[in-house]
């Protein structure tokens, strides 16, 4: 029988440890432009100075006070950013809340670079219409023809109707996603796949022994394993029966696995999905 305890210390730590390279990922920051315009810290969007601002901060976020709204005031808000990476992402997640019309439409889009050259890419379409005006979580998949990247550049477009809205909130990518050819790295632990819809498998290179815990975004511990770790590669498969972790009690949503051994430490969100 799994307990379930909180430890808001061990989720401070998470969140320290994830490294999210997103700019601004949650849009809390937001400053006024010498041209009376209002943009997002890391971002840039299409406001003008002449016409009632399409891209504007959303008192009503997912966490914390502030989200991103992409609203048409006479023409459709988009947004974009650009920034380097340490590897290949996976997947964008985030939550969005979508209060489009029916007959709408907003894209967002993931471009991977390396070396100035576009290398993958992965992007979304929200339809309107069909969605509760309640935050949802979703997430896009990022091609994989390339090994690696170097930078990343994201877009979000919004509906085209007027007045029709869609808001964003808590963007995310991880970036050192790859599995290496061998152990020598400066992170020794790697999971896949990610999202999770049954398992997830560990692979953990540092030949100590070291524990895997699973935490939900509250900070509640929802499991703990301990493996030996004396083999040169230990993989630990994750699954319902294993961890005694009901997948009916599990809900959708976003987790961290925290590995910590004799020398080691890392961290990394997994999307749990039905």
């Amino acid at each position: 029988m799994k307990t379930l305890l909180f430890f808001p210390t061990i989720l401070l730590s998470l969140q320290t440890l994830a490294q999210n390279p997103v700019p601004n990922p949650g849009f809390e920051n937001w400053y006024y432009t010498p041209f009376w315009t209002v943009e997002a810290d890391g971002w840039i969007s299409n406001n003008g100075d002449l016409l009632p601002w399409s891209v504007i901060p959303d008192s009503n976020a997912y966490t914390g006070t502030l989200a991103l709204q992409l609203i048409d005031n006479a023409y459709p808000g988009t947004i974009v950013s650009g920034f380097p990476v340490n590897g290949h992402p996976d997947y964008l997640t985030g939550f969005v809340k979508n209060l489009m019309p029916s007959m709408d439409q907003a894209t967002l889009s993931i471009v991977v670079y390396f070396s100035g050259i576009p290398v993958d890419s992965g992007s979304m379409i929200f339809y309107g219409g069909g969605t509760i005006g309640t935050y949802q979580p979703f997430s896009v998949p990022v091609s994989h023809t390339s090994l690696t990247g170097d930078s990343v550049v994201i877009q979000i477009i919004g509906g085209s109707i007027l007045q029709s809205s869609i808001s964003f909130d808590d963007l995310s990518i991880d970036d050192l996603s790859w599995i290496p050819d061998h152990p020598q790295l400066e992170s020794n632990a790697f999971f896949y796949p990610n999202p999770v819809r049954g398992s997830l498998i560990i692979k953990y290179y540092d030949g100590t022994p070291y524990t895997a815990t699973l935490i939900d975004a509250s900070g509640q511990v929802i499991d703990v394993i301990r493996a030996t770790g004396y083999s040169p590669l230990v993989e630990t498969l994750i699954a319902v029966k294993d961890v005694e972790i009901d997948s009916k009690n599990l809900s959708a949503g976003i987790y961290f696995l925290h590995i910590r051994s004799e020398i080691n430490e890392v961290t990394q969100r997994i999307i749990y999905e039905k």
